[in-house]
């Protein structure tokens, strides 16, 4: 349905960040950035549908931002999570604004648990339901 829009969309909005845009195959894949800082997004999920030939798809979206942070002191650490939460925030603002999309909800923003690649990065994570229309 609109899942390739909602990826291009995506891909376009993080390079207009100056992040490298990485499709995932599936969520939990660490070490997927050949490089920092990055988007990776796996597939988003297709949650609902109604209507035939016209009508309204929702889909689960999940974004971890990564940025470098090996070096970085302590107290430099809350100001780049900062910094990844509102580019995030950015991010999934100006998707709200595509053509196909009616809307974004229940959208959440948290520090990764799980490290994405093995040189020190901190992340970010979003999740959110993305409410379009066919």
């Amino acid at each position: 349905m609109n899942r390739t829009r909602i990826e291009r969309a995506a891909e376009r909005l993080v390079a207009e960040r100056g992040y490298l845009f990485v499709p995932l195959v599936r969520d939990a894949e660490p070490a997927a950035a050949p490089a920092v800082p990055a988007a990776l997004l796996p597939p988003p999920v297709l949650r609902s549908v109604e209507g035939r030939r016209h009508g309204r798809a929702d889909y689960d979206l999940t974004m971890h931002l990564v940025r470098p942070a090996a070096k970085c002191p302590p107290d430099r650490r809350g100001e780049l999570l900062a910094a990844l939460e509102n580019d995030l925030l950015g991010i999934f603002a100006d998707l709200s604004g595509e053509e196909c999309v009616l809307a974004v909800e229940e959208l959440v923003v948290r520090p990764s648990a799980a490290v994405r690649t093995l040189h020190g990065e901190l992340a970010q994570t979003a999740r959110a339901r993305i409410v379009t229309w066919f």
